[in-house]
């Protein structure tokens, strides 16, 4: 039989090498190559960061999945995580998501995001 076929085993010559990644690039993800986490973001796992960094880029839940392979429902969990780590309120009148975005974002720049709200603020 073929290499397929029964009884029959695949010939490994190397170590195993991943499958490439959809959608091309490198991952998004808020934690930078030392392996921090962004500010105020450490609570969360690495899978919520990339979840986070994917909702902050814009994508819906149905993308996200596609670009990390896994199911909606473990998106949908994911995020409920983020939301809860973050203490973002569920009973509010508010987007979740984009109050969520707005912590990503916040925590990535502070200083930046800081001057230039009191910028805005003083030239109003």
């Amino acid at each position: 039989m073929g290499p397929l076929g029964r009884g029959s085993s695949w010939p490994l010559s190397g170590p195993a090498t991943p499958f490439p990644r959809l959608g091309g690039g490198a991952p998004a993800s808020p934690r930078p190559a030392g392996g921090a986490a962004a500010p105020g973001l450490g609570v969360l796992s690495d899978r919520e960061s990339e979840v986070l960094a994917l909702m902050a880029q814009g994508r819906t839940n149905t993308a996200i999945a596609l670009r990390l392979c896994v199911s909606e429902g473990t998106v949908e969990k994911r995020v409920a995580a983020v939301f809860g780590k973050l203490g973002v309120p569920g009973d509010s009148g508010d987007n979740r998501r984009v109050l969520a975005v707005l912590r990503y974002l916040g925590a990535q720049d502070p200083d930046g995001a800081a001057a230039e709200r009191r910028e805005l603020a003083t030239a109003a």
